[in-house]
Parts: C-alpha cells; sequence; structure tokens
C-alpha cells in the first residue's frame, strides 16, 4: 500500500460545487473568458459533477495532489481533482521550481559559453542573450511537464474539475 487513507464506502465524498452569486459565472471560470459557451459549458459540467460520489477528492493537483489522486486511482478509486489553474503541477510546475530551474540552466550555458569555452578552443565572442527565446524555452518546459500530469490523469481515469475547494466538517461550516 502507499500509506493514502482509503475510505469505506459508506463513508464517500461528495463534491458540491455552487455558482459565486451575483456573478452569473461557476468559480472555474477564468477572469476574461465570458464566452457564453464558456460558462455554459462549465456550468453543465459542474451540474453533472456534483451529483457523483467519490471515493477520494483531491484539493490541488501540485506534486502531492497528482501522484495521490493517480496512486488511488490505480488501486480502484474514484477520484477527483480540483485544481484552480487550467494546468495541473501546482506551483512547481507552473511558476516555481521547474520554470526557475529552466532560465538558470539558459543563463548556466550562457556563463559557460562567455567564462569556459575558450579554455577548449572554443572562441564565441561575445556571446550574447535572448532573453525572449529563453523565456519561450523555459514556458515549453512547463508546458510539457504539465500537459505529461494532465495525460496521466487522464490515462488513470482520474476526473479534473478546474476550481477551488476547502476541507468542511460534516455539518458544512468548518466547525466541529
Amino acid at each position: 500500500m502507499c500509506g493514502l487513507p482509503i475510505m469505506p464506502p459508506n463513508r464517500r465524498s461528495r463534491a458540491s460545487i455552487e455558482r459565486n452569486p451575483g456573478s452569473g459565472r461557476v468559480p472555474d471560470a477564468r477572469p476574461g473568458s465570458n464566452s457564453k459557451a464558456v460558462t455554459n459549458s462549465l456550468l453543465r459540467k459542474v451540474m453533472n459533477m456534483s451529483d457523483e460520489i467519490f471515493d477520494l477528492i483531491v484539493v490541488g493537483a501540485g506534486p502531492g495532489g497528482y501522484v495521490a489522486a493517480i496512486r488511488s486511482s490505480q488501486l480502484g478509486q474514484k477520484v477527483l481533482v480540483v485544481e484552480q489553474r487550467p494546468t495541473m503541477g501546482g506551483v512547481c510546475l507552473n511558476e516555481g521550481c521547474i520554470p526557475s530551474k529552466a532560465l538558470l540552466d539558459s543563463s548556466e550555458h550562457f556563463a559557460l559559453a562567455r567564462d569556459k569555452f575558450a579554455g577548449h578552443g572554443i572562441e564565441i565572442n561575445p556571446p550574447t542573450m535572448n532573453v525572449g527565446k529563453m523565456v519561450a524555452r523555459k514556458d515549453d518546459v512547463a508546458k510539457k511537464l504539465t500537459g505529461g500530469i494532465a495525460f496521466l490523469l487522464k490515462k488513470n481515469k482520474v476526473q479534473v474539475m478546474q476550481g477551488s475547494g476547502r476541507l468542511t466538517a460534516p455539518k458544512g461550516d468548518g466547525m466541529q
């Protein structure tokens, strides 16, 4: 076992999503996407999904969340991941660790070309930095990795809902 808590059938989780009062949008509609087709499509998805019962609902598709969701699904659980972003991977893959390391890798290559290549008989005078290409490479690295996670979730039959979630007490008011 992977150490994940597996709920017995009588303690299954229920997903419930509400529209934001007065906004006319479901919580997962991104700002700027006011298209009626998008809003109606998301609303249908939320309304249909609110009647489903899940064995596990994972809030957040970061490195801990997507791994737990995939493993639980592999163990036979019906799993839903609720993620605020349109892409999986959390802060780490979208704007933190991975994009930072991609930029760091590019800058280290620049420093090698500037400071070390001449000692190996490779002459580049002077090397120049194209920041636009560096940023495009960083974006491509993040896109490939987040797309890979989305593929793994789909392959393992994990349902994904864009939105936000929170854990509450049995009464739903957050108090025990």
